[in-house]
């Protein structure tokens, strides 16, 4: 029987034609029932045809995956795609560390694999990040210039070109030899997770650099997520002209397989060394796999939600992170507690019941036997039900008033008295703190510099 196999980067079409000719005519029988059922072959392989471009044309000449923030959080309309590597199972060195968006690794007793996440985006967005005079190219060493990895980044290629003279770049993984577990969800093409070949993850990474085509001032939004591309290993010097671009940094190291390692990087035609440096800037697999990320766009709240405030309500406005409802002052202690806003009460003069002493609020001499109840003042009855002036026969003692409400009534040194009522520089106190408003519902409340804000 002749045997064809497809490459990893195989037009799907051109190899379906070569496996489909090699079964045909490699079997007699099969050849004199495919000159007698010629009309119904080519009706199957023109239905294949059909489906292949449909899948072709959905996916988008262009697309590329960018990295979101946690897994299944992409854009609305956009697919969620992953790519499993099992790791080497022996010493297993694999690891997270830093900003490291939806990558993450499956732990037991070891790592088992490195799970990597993207959401497939329009590539034409996206271009180089410029500021190519102020880069030490080949062998420069202008110290008021960075090197060329501080303004280069990769996303993962998922459509059949490179948008906007970025350049291809083909990366193989040699993952773990031994009861391989590779997997991936989603179109990932051409990116190929195999199991055959002791496993094997390729794929192909679209890394742009200053050296050509137009460049942006900042990284697009993508639907308002927060998400991240390969880059961050170099920072460009803090001065005049500079700008950086990484918002957050991290690595992910995947422990590739040990015996006999086939790691390797497939750089486009004619590469140079500062696009070989470029790339290592994003990702470098020397033995073990070590992708550097760096976040470069936060999310894009539409802060509409109004929140419920101690008098009325409060909107909010996005500050390049979150959703702000008011600044407190700075002498302000501000908490969030069961979905809703405070401030810490502070301590007053003010006395509802009786005059400021320099500590409390003095209410009176304890008569004899005087005590306090449920926050009441009270002393025993004398004979025949009788009690001193300003109190009044209960049935049970004699009542001599109650602390007022957000005040404590306590005795000290023989005398009545009540805590102080606390104030509050903003909100309503409620007993315990000034209760200023709630968090809106579906929201995450949140405290930061003085400032009430939620997440959404």
């Amino acid at each position: 029987m002749t045997s064809i196999s497809c490459p990893p980067r195989a037009d799907l079409g051109m190899c379906f034609t070569r496996l489909h000719a090699a079964t045909v005519l490699a079997s007699p029988r099969l050849w004199a029932f495919a000159k007698k059922s010629q009309y119904l072959v080519a009706l199957i392989f023109w239905g294949a045809m059909v489906m292949l471009a449909a899948t072709r044309a959905s996916a988008g000449v262009y697309d590329v995956g960018i990295i979101p923030e946690a897994p299944n959080r992409c854009p609305s309309g956009s697919d969620y795609l992953t790519i499993y590597m099992d790791d080497e199972d022996s010493n297993n060195q694999s690891s997270l560390s830093g900003w490291v968006g939806a990558f993450n690794q499956h732990r037991g007793s070891y790592v088992a694999g490195t799970e990597l996440g993207f959401c497939r985006v329009d590539g034409t967005k996206l271009y180089n990040l410029g500021h190519k005079n102020l880069i030490n190219w080949g062998t420069g060493n202008n110290p008021n210039n960075a090197l060329v990895g501080a303004y280069s980044y990769s996303v993962l290629k998922l459509g059949t070109e490179c948008p906007n003279s970025s350049k291809e770049f083909m990366l193989t993984i040699d993952n773990e030899d031994t009861n391989n577990q590779n997997a991936h969800t989603g179109d990932i093409s051409p990116n190929v997770s195999t199991r055959n070949q002791k496993g094997k993850t390729f794929l192909y990474l679209c890394m742009f650099t200053p050296s050509s085509g137009p460049s942006m001032s900042s990284f697009p939004d993508f639907g308002g997520v927060a998400y991240g591309v390969f880059a961050g290993r170099t920072l460009p010097p803090s001065l005049p002209g500079h700008t950086n671009y990484w918002l957050e940094r991290g690595t992910v190291i995947s422990d590739d397989e040990d015996h006999n390692n086939q790691n390797n990087l497939n750089p486009p035609g004619g590469a140079s060394t500062d696009d070989l440096f470029d790339f290592a800037a994003g990702i470098d697999n020397v033995t073990n796999t070590h992708f550097y990320l760096a976040k470069v766009h936060n999310k894009v709240m539409s802060c509409a939600k109004q929140a419920v405030w101690w008098n009325g309500t409060q909107a909010a406005q996005f500050d390049g992170a979150h959703c702000l409802l008011k600044f407190e002052p700075a002498a302000a202690s501000l908490f969030v507690y069961a979905n809703k806003y405070y401030v810490v009460a502070k301590p007053s003069h003010d006395c509802p019941l009786g005059a400021y002493d320099g500590a409390n609020c003095y209410v009176r001499q304890m008569p004899p036997g005087g005590f306090v109840y449920q926050n009441n003042f009270y002393a025993p009855a004398g004979p025949g039900k009788s009690c001193p002036v300003g109190s009044a026969w209960d049935g049970a003692n004699c009542y001599f008033g109650s602390a007022p409400w957000g005040t404590t009534a306590f005795i000290y040194a023989g005398n009545f008295y009540t805590t102080p009522k606390p104030s509050c520089i903003d909100g309503a106190y409620d007993k315990v703190s000034c209760y200023v408003g709630d968090v809106p519902p579906n929201t995450t409340g949140l405290v930061y510099a003085n400032g009430f804000y939620y997440a959404e």
